[in-house]
């Protein structure tokens, strides 16, 4: 056993109150205030400024779940491009077919213009 881990001991309510409270604190912290501060800022700044619709909890809360999934999809830091083929393809077979794949778009360009 790895000496380096601790154990956290919850011993009875008062040990479930501590556990309720730990994670009703991430939850407020992580969703509950961030869909406020957005909230807020919309109908304060769009709203009065620029005279747009003002925005209720649930789209504010939509807003904040989209720009979560933006962050991690724009900042994942991995890119996968994989080309599979029945057998495995030589790097001069590889280099075939992205050179097709680039000029395809530009060769039905040109038919459309003639």
């Amino acid at each position: 056993m790895n000496k380096h881990f601790k154990v956290i001991q919850l011993n009875g309510l008062s040990g479930l109150f501590l556990l309720i409270f730990v994670f009703v604190g991430i939850f407020c912290g992580f969703a509950l205030f961030p869909i406020w501060v957005i909230m807020t800022v919309w109908n304060s700044c769009i709203e009065e400024m620029f005279k747009g619709p003002s925005i209720n909890y649930l789209q504010s809360g939509l807003l904040w779940g989209f720009l979560v999934l933006s962050f991690y999809m724009a900042f994942k830091n991995r890119v996968l491009i994989k080309l599979q083929h029945g057998e495995e393809l030589t790097d001069i077979e590889i280099k075939k077919i992205v050179t097709n794949v680039i000029e395809t778009p530009e060769s039905e360009e040109n038919e459309e213009n003639i």
